[in-house]
């Protein structure tokens, strides 16, 4: 039945999610990659591998559509995870159903389990509703900014798209790991899809190994926080030793395209550090000056077209810092970057990897989701990329 070559298949909705998901894996010993761009006849070789089918932004026909040929076209391996946003953005609904649909050509009784919270970041899912820091998503930034459902209720928002659910709430997730077990068991009967609560790191482990027991055939669904348990739980093994980078021995060059309060501050509190210049994003001739001179530069481009023009900026750079999935994605793009091997995290949910230029010198890069972190963030990620091993 599977394609006992690699073991998980990760398909996520935007680059710097990719990465975050996947890093869980990487710090296990597990050889991970990220594809950008998956070349003409690509055949896998890496344990793990994390798509960015960048359909973030995609109408949920075309975000579906390129989900499935995702899934049919590698999945057929062990594991397969659907990541999707802790904060719900995108076409999370639409593409869990579409990865569901491509498992069950494998394996008709597959179901998707689905925990979309990351407790280290503050976001939570209980009652099948997903809450930040606490309070319902609805009232906070995230949802204003980028609401792209009619509320954040987990089940509801799969029936939308065609799923049947049964909801596991926290008491279930909270009981013996038999009853956890036998209890998805039950509810899967007859059902498409399994939301189950998450209000700390605890309630994720639980949910990973008795799904991990349920079946293989399953899909997974959810954020970095679930990810982070699926490899022991499923007692995932590398099969290369573990990817190492070098440290960035010359000047860094960071990229913040989010604008999210979060980067916004991470951004000023970086850009006040002793050895790095601020220069506007469309002066190139300035960031090129500037990075010549050995200061590490910050731009903050607005849009993905000035994040792109910055290639030739990055190319004088000895290492990256892109926050933004969007950003890092045009700008590696135009790098001609086609994937990144990940290695560590910097914190929790910031992972650090290489991308292997043209002429075949490995480039440190540390991706960054928007809403992630805190103020010192970006100081931290420049700390790990001049001290890499």
């Amino acid at each position: 039945m599977w394609d006992m070559a690699h073991d998980v298949l990760i398909v996520a909705d935007d680059l710097s999610g990719a990465a975050d998901c996947a890093v869980s894996f990487a710090v296990r010993g597990l050889y991970t990659e990220v594809v950008i761009e998956a070349p003409s006849g690509y055949v896998p070789s890496a344990d793990v591998i994390a798509m960015d089918a960048n359909t973030r932004h995609l109408p949920p026909l075309d975000a579906a559509r390129e989900t499935e040929q995702l899934v049919r076209a590698y999945g057929r391996r062990p594991w397969c995870f659907k990541k999707i946003d802790s904060t719900l953005r995108g076409n999370a609904a639409v593409e869990i159903a579409a990865a569901l649909r491509a498992r069950r050509t494998i394996d008709h009784r597959a179901v998707a389990v689905v925990a979309p919270a990351f407790p280290a970041t503050g976001r939570t899912t209980l009652g099948g509703r997903q809450h930040v820091g606490g309070r319902p998503l609805e009232e906070t930034e995230h949802w204003s900014r980028e609401r792209s459902e009619p509320d954040a209720h987990v089940g509801r928002m799969l029936e939308r798209s065609g799923l049947s659910t049964a909801l596991i709430d926290l008491a279930d997730v909270r009981r013996d790991p038999v009853h956890l077990h036998e209890r998805l068991l039950e509810r899967a009967a007859g059902r498409d899809a399994l939301v189950c609560d998450a209000e700390t790191d605890d309630d994720l482990q639980r949910i990973a190994r008795a799904a991990a027991r349920f079946s293989q055939s399953n899909v997974w669904a959810g954020s970095a926080g679930l990810a982070a348990f699926l490899p022991d739980a499923a007692a995932l093994v590398g099969s290369r030793p573990r990817a190492t980078a070098p440290p960035a021995r010359g000047p860094i060059l960071f990229v913040v395209g989010s604008p999210s309060t979060a980067s916004r501050v991470q951004a000023d509190t970086l850009a006040i550090e002793n050895g790095v210049l601020t220069v506007a994003a469309d002066d190139f001739g300035a960031a090129e000056r500037a990075l010549a001179s050995g200061n590490d530069v910050l731009v903050r481009p607005t849009t993905t077209a000035t994040a792109a023009a910055l290639a030739s900026v990055a190319a004088l750079a000895s290492g990256l810092v892109l926050t933004g999935g969007e950003t890092a994605r045009a700008l590696l793009t135009r790098m001609h970057v086609t994937s990144l091997v990940l290695v560590d995290e910097v914190e929790r949910g910031v992972p650090r990897a290489f991308a292997l230029m043209h002429n075949g010198a490995p480039l440190p890069v540390v991706t960054k989701a928007g809403a992630f972190g805190d103020p010192q963030t970006l100081v931290r990620a420049r700390a790990a990329l001049r001290n890499s091993r």
